[in-house]
């Protein structure tokens, strides 16, 4: 974790499994004070993170059930581990990136 601290967002990048892919974000961003940028492979949106304790941009949980230092600022869907991306995509997520840097 120390060495995702010394960045200034966080790209973090999950598999297909929407639970799997909730409970790591939250299991990184409890150690990590970042605004991190998701990509993933599942269709998830702000209300699942913040449903299970993950501050997010747009949905935030209630303040006793709030589980992370860091914050979900964007969320890229459609992006498939292993493989390569389309042009799109990649364009997409450089966008998010950029917007999310302080």
């Amino acid at each position: 974790m120390a060495r995702i601290q010394q960045f200034k967002v966080a790209l973090i990048h999950l598999g297909n499994v929407r639970n799997h892919i909730i409970y790591k974000a939250r299991l990184i961003l409890r150690n990590v004070d970042l605004p991190a940028v998701i990509c993933c492979q599942a269709p998830v949106d702000f209300e699942d993170f913040a449903r299970i304790g993950c501050k997010t941009r747009l949905v935030m949980p209630h303040e006793d059930d709030v589980g992370t230092k860091g914050t979900i600022m964007e969320i890229v869907t459609g992006v498939v581990r292993g493989t390569t991306i389309s042009q799109v995509k990649l364009d997409e997520i450089i966008a998010k990136v950029k917007r999310t840097m302080p």
